[in-house]
């Protein structure tokens, strides 16, 4: 709730804190809720801290912040690293006559679009995704570092696979990294390439001080490149953790076997 009062974005998650809370692994085992624990623990002080935000600022603007955030926020990419912006770019360099040529100005490259036939794809993969590792942790041991751990993989496809996605949204998983990293120390790679992908994505767009405002030219091509990097990264993560398929493990084992 506190964070909500910053940044809507932490919602994506909500749903695994619930079925983290409800610790159930099937739908027949609801008789186990404990259901008196969910309404005063959960549903009391939710009720409670909206109804004082409410008093200060009025329900109508909570709405209206709300729904600004998922209507108005119809950027393909805000400055961020992702497979949006890599169709950004493409829409730049293949049709220029339409979204115009690149530029030095990162906020002039931003393309503000709802047409379905563009954005139709990316959001149904973080769809997709979205649903996978939900039902995933949903069978899976409700233990604190897993709840982390899915919420993490869960936002990190929301960055890089949803619309109107901005740099800064990418912060909170940094900090759930830590916090991962802080609980067990086998998960050090993942909060190194998190914290990889969220340093490298501002030294693009701000450099290393926040003063370089700007795109040099020579960086798009880069810019492309890493997002391509990052979504290869995500893969990896994705195989790793959820799905268990190995495909670095088996490559390296086939490498190892030719060579």
């Amino acid at each position: 709730m506190i964070t909500c009062l910053i940044k809507w974005q932490i919602l994506i998650i909500s749903p695994f804190i619930l079925v983290y809370i409800l610790n159930i692994n099937s739908v027949n085992e609801w008789r186990q809720i404990d259901l008196k624990s969910l309404i005063s623990q959960l549903l009391i002080p939710l009720t409670l801290i909206l109804a004082c935000v409410s008093l200060i600022f009025g329900f109508g603007e909570i709405l209206g912040a709300f729904k600004n955030t998922y209507t108005m926020h119809n950027y393909l990419s805000g400055k961020a690293l992702n497979l949006n912006w890599m169709i950004t770019y493409l829409l730049h360099a293949l049709d220029p006559q339409q979204f115009g040529r690149l530029t030095n100005d990162p906020w002039a490259m931003t393309i503000r679009t709802n047409q379905l036939k563009i954005t139709l794809l990316p959001r149904m993969i973080f769809t997709v995704v979205y649903f996978v590792t939900l039902l995933k942790f949903f069978r899976t041991e409700k233990t604190f570092e897993n709840l982390l751990l899915f919420s993490i993989l869960t936002y990190l496809a929301y960055f890089l696979f949803n619309i109107g996605v901005h740099e800064n949204h990418l912060f909170l998983i940094v900090i759930l990294s830590l916090l991962l990293l802080w609980l067990n120390a086998k998960h050090l790679m993942l909060a190194v390439v998190i914290i990889f992908i969220n340093n490298i994505n501002l030294w693009i767009f701000s450099g290393f001080d926040g003063s370089a405002f700007g795109l040099n030219r020579g960086i798009w091509p880069i810019s492309f490149m890493l997002s391509f990097l990052n979504l290869l990264l995500f893969l990896i993560l994705i195989d790793n953790y959820i799905f268990h398929f190995n495909v670095i493990a088996k490559l390296k084992q086939s490498l190892k076997y030719k060579f």
